[in-house]
């Protein structure tokens, strides 16, 4: 478009541009005075240039407040838009992840074959351990104190290092409740071992875990020399460190009954019976004894401290199922005496350092805890044969068989 004098305005600024000018020009006139057109046109073509300019300015003002209300209108709508395909792609994604479960759990009904080798193949990837049936193990260790429990707890952290931990209160005497252990082990999900003094039977059931338990027992008079003798050189303050540092054995038993009788008569049978919130009774029975012979049968690992290292081996098949690569240690610690553990030993030392009465009284003391010991002394036996570890008869049978190959070497003058 051509004004007269020469001068050009762009077109690009469409309508408005227009608009502009065709409120200038008048304005223009109506300044000069009554003037020809063409008069005012000749004289003010200069203006006309800077008329084109100023419009060109103004028409793109005019757009970018067109493009600003046009956002206005339009950018709800648009984040509308944007919110509904989040919704979708959530959506989308929850449903992936319904489908990728329902898949893995048809793998639950797979053959058997199978799943053995799956769960081989998935268990040899994964950094913390986890059974063949997709729960991730607890092994609950019931520390009766002065029963190589310092040992097995040493074991267990060599081979699990943070994941296994101790659970007992700082005040004495208490009792926890296997709802006291699962609320213990899911605010802190990553322990898969767990040992305390406090625990009370029956063992924990915790969904996606699979529990296994452990205890040892110990001859009961044997378990009396090794308090005294742990008491004695214990850095402690408490009245059995104390008193074991100020007496000798004798005056140690003897204050030990007349204050706390149940640490030293028939403590195992109290320690696999008791439950939390029920009294301590002054003397127990047939009934205490059965109920903890029920527990204990209950137990996955069960063995005597006097057969430690055949308690352990069993310890490693039933765990290395669970934690596969687990490694036990035969380390013992805290070990406070190496007397001899025969009964025989035993009862001589036991004469010779108290007179026959008080003895007399220490035996009778202890008849449940010594009917105990032989049961969990038994179900060690049982369970290795089960294993196929140590059974007597394969063991006697295998030397007689060596005895004889030599016998036959040496008839036919062969060195065997």
């Amino acid at each position: 478009m051509t004004i007269s004098g020469g001068a050009k305005i762009s077109h690009d600024c469409g309508s408005a541009t227009e608009k502009i000018r065709a409120a200038y020009i008048p304005w223009r006139l109506n300044k000069f005075g009554p003037q020809t057109r063409d008069q005012a046109t000749k004289k003010n073509g200069g203006n006309y240039i800077l008329l084109g300019r100023c419009c060109d300015g103004a028409a793109r003002l005019i757009l970018a407040a067109n493009a600003i209300q046009a956002m206005r209108e339009y950018l709800p709508s648009l984040l509308a838009r944007t919110s509904a395909l989040v919704h979708y792609i959530g959506h989308f994604y929850h449903s992936l992840v319904r489908l990728v479960e329902g898949g893995l759990l048809q793998l639950q009904i797979l053959p058997r074959d199978f799943k053995r080798w799956a769960s081989r193949r998935i268990g040899s990837c994964k950094a913390r351990s986890t059974t063949s049936g997709g729960t991730r193990p607890l092994l609950v260790h019931y520390h009766i104190f002065k029963n190589a429990g310092t040992s097995f707890e040493w074991t267990l952290e060599q081979a699990l290092g943070r994941r296994f931990c101790t659970y007992d209160l700082a005040a004495p005497n208490q009792i926890l409740s296997s709802a006291d252990i699962i609320r213990y082990v899911k605010h802190r999900p990553e322990t898969e071992a767990v040992s305390s003094h406090q625990a009370s039977f029956p063992a924990p059931k915790i969904r996606g875990r699979e529990v296994l338990t452990s205890i040892l027992i110990r001859d009961p008079i044997a378990r009396i020399r090794s308090i005294y003798a742990f008491e004695r050189h214990q850095e402690a303050s408490t009245p059995g460190a104390l008193k074991a540092k100020e007496l000798d054995f004798k005056g140690y038993v003897e204050w030990r009954l007349s204050t706390a009788p149940a640490m030293l008569c028939n403590y195992q049978v109290h320690f696999c019976s008791r439950t939390k919130g029920t009294r301590n009774k002054k003397s127990l029975d047939e009934t205490d004894l059965r109920k903890a012979i029920a527990n204990l049968d209950q137990v996955n690992i069960v063995g005597t401290v006097e057969r430690y290292g055949e308690w352990l081996t069993l310890a490693q098949l039933i765990l290395c199922k669970a934690f596969p690569g687990i490694l036990l240690s035969a380390t013992r610690q805290n070990v406070s005496t190496e007397r001899e553990t025969t009964e025989a030993a035993i009862l001589d030392d036991l004469v010779n350092d108290l007179d026959q009465t008080l003895a007399e009284h220490i035996l009778e003391g202890n008849k449940l805890d010594m009917c105990l010991h032989q049961v969990a002394d038994a179900l060690l036996t049982r369970k290795l044969s089960e294993n196929g570890v140590e059974v007597a008869l394969i063991k006697a049978y295998a030397e007689a068989r060596e005895r004889l190959t030599r016998k036959t070497a040496g008839d036919f003058g062969v060195e065997p």
